[in-house]
């Protein structure tokens, strides 16, 4: 037999019905987080608000007033939900309900939803600190949603497939329907076995969802680096195969082609840094829940509370969210020798000398952030002094 929630499914199909229907999945499920937001008496707590993030923008979120589960009232809740053109709806006292074009589009929905209402709730340690959650600029979020289009694929950096003939360049990786052979040198077999493997790493420590992230590397001894490609062409992150990623070349003045699929949109982010250090040779942008907390608040992150973090993160700031718009902003905040850096309502960016360097770095950042959000929940942390800073860094 069928689950007893069918009713709500087969409400949700009848309402997106016809063969042009852009809703031909549903998820439902009890993820914590979500069920405790479902459970929250003010009004304003019991959905998570997608403006706080870059990568959730998309998600519109609505609140199903509770019915008996399995029953026609409930469906009647979901269809009232829907129809306010929500793909995301949270089910009071119940769990959560996705729609998607398939079920990789609604689980990625589901993902990202969970993730935001995780770093929402960490969060609130930092709003009751005086670091109150910020929201992005409603004239950016519009043209946020608006992303397809050639003005705001310029100004955030990604090319638009209408340009994809003249930004490519001959390559034997640009294989034709005839040959699917690809042709690449050993170098760069390395660099994209290299960055498979910490991007499925990232993905199962859930530091990246299936559709955010954005995660780099050089290519030895050659002007190029690799990169993961955007979720608009690509599979989901937990999926991605070798031949999806994409190759990047570095020319003068800082143009760029690359060769394969449609590039992460933060590609232009990556050739900023890598132009300016050429000491690194890894870049990691992720979304950990602990540490988009900082980001959405913009509370400063202090990496003295014990000696292992300041030993791995040095110094980490805060750059605005404009800077996702202007690449050498963020370039600029990797100076010196830097490696780490928040970007507020975007996510944290760390680069190394190798990807395992900076996945390192990634990991020790998420962690601190999570043992930061613990301690003040028990009062102002302690945090090392200028003199025992000091003292490490002449150890």
């Amino acid at each position: 037999p069928p689950t007893t929630e069918w009713p709500l499914h087969v409400r949700c199909y009848q309402l997106h019905g016809g063969t042009k229907s852009k809703v031909r999945a549903v998820l439902h499920a009890h993820s914590p987080t979500l069920v405790a937001f479902s459970l929250a008496k003010d009004p304003s707590q019991q959905v998570p608000d997608p403006t706080v993030l870059l990568h959730t923008c998309g998600l519109t979120v609505a609140l199903a007033p509770y019915a008996l589960p399995g029953s026609e009232k409930l469906a009647d809740s979901i269809e009232g939900a829907a129809k306010t053109g929500a793909n995301c709806i949270i089910m009071q006292n119940h769990g959560v309900l996705t729609l998607g074009a398939d079920m990789t589009e609604a689980y990625s929905r589901f993902v990202a939803l969970e993730f935001l209402a995780d770093a929402l709730g960490q969060a609130t340690t930092l709003a009751q600190r005086g670091y109150p959650i910020k929201q992005i600029p409603e004239d950016i979020r519009n043209k946020l949603l608006k992303y397809k289009t050639h003005k705001h694929r310029e100004a955030n950096g990604e090319p638009d497939p209408k340009r994809q003939k003249t930004s490519r360049v001959p390559s034997p990786l640009h294989s034709d329907v005839e040959d699917n052979t690809i042709l690449v040198t050993a170098e760069e077999k390395y660099a994209r076995g290299e960055l498979i493997r910490f991007v499925r790493r990232a993905y199962n420590q859930c530091l990246i969802t299936a559709s955010s992230g954005s995660f780099s590397c050089r290519v030895k001894d050659q002007p190029h680096f690799v990169i993961t490609p955007s979720t608009v062409t690509s599979s989901d992150r937990g999926k991605l195969s070798h031949s999806e990623l994409v190759l990047v070349e570095q020319h003068a003045e800082g143009q760029i082609h690359y060769r394969g699929a449609l590039p992460s949109r933060a590609v232009h982010i990556h050739d900023a840094i890598y132009r300016q250090r050429p000491d690194i040779s890894a870049i990691l942008i992720a979304q950990p829940a602990s540490a988009l907390a900082f980001c959405i608040t913009g509370a400063p992150f202090h990496s003295q509370g014990i000696p292992e973090s300041y030993v791995v993160l040095g110094d980490v700031v805060h750059l605005p969210f404009e800077s996702v718009t202007n690449p050498q902003q963020i370039a600029a905040g990797f100076s010196g020798t830097r490696s780490c850096v928040f970007i507020d309502n975007y996510g944290a960016c760390v680069c190394g000398p190798s990807l395992l360097k900076a996945f390192d770095r990634l990991e020790v950042l998420e962690t601190m952030s999570r043992v930061h959000l613990l301690a003040w929940q028990r009062g102002e942390p302690q945090l090392m002094n200028d003199e025992q800073v000091k003292e490490l860094e002449h150890a």
